[in-house]
């Protein structure tokens, strides 16, 4: 009986430590990698940028001082490449609608408010901005 009661004391406390080092120690296999970090410090004053991230390793970026009628002047939306993330860094108060289509067709989304940093699905890129709401 004394024998019986140690070991299942012993085997209690262990499988508490075991359990304790296991949930402080461990990772889920199915965490994300951390994503790419981008500085929206690289985004001058005044402006509307715009990101495109590779392989998670590097990122370009696009900017827009006034309203846009098409991005196909940023290179990789010309490209065809993908838009990861926005940054209204206006000094106005206005926000800006991003659109599907140059010309300001087919809205996407709401407003991006001045100082909001927006990521995107990453599976598409918005063609036309507009400082209007």
């Amino acid at each position: 009986m004394l024998i019986r009661s140690r070991l299942a004391r012993f085997t209690a406390a262990a499988a508490v430590a075991v359990g304790a080092m296991t949930a402080s120690t461990a990772t889920s296999a199915s965490a994300a990698p951390a994503a790419f970090p981008i500085d929206t410090n690289e985004c001058p004053s005044q402006y509307f940028c715009a990101w495109h991230v590779q392989d998670n390793s590097y990122s370009e970026m696009c900017k827009w001082k006034d309203d846009a009628y098409s991005w196909n002047n940023c290179s990789w939306v010309a490209d065809g490449k993908f838009t990861y993330a926005v940054y209204n860094n206006g000094t106005s108060g206005l926000g800006v609608t991003m659109y599907r289509q140059a010309g300001y067709v087919s809205a996407i989304g709401g407003c991006v408010s001045r100082h909001e940093f927006v990521r995107l699905a990453n599976n598409y890129s918005p063609l036309s901005s507009k400082w209007n709401c």
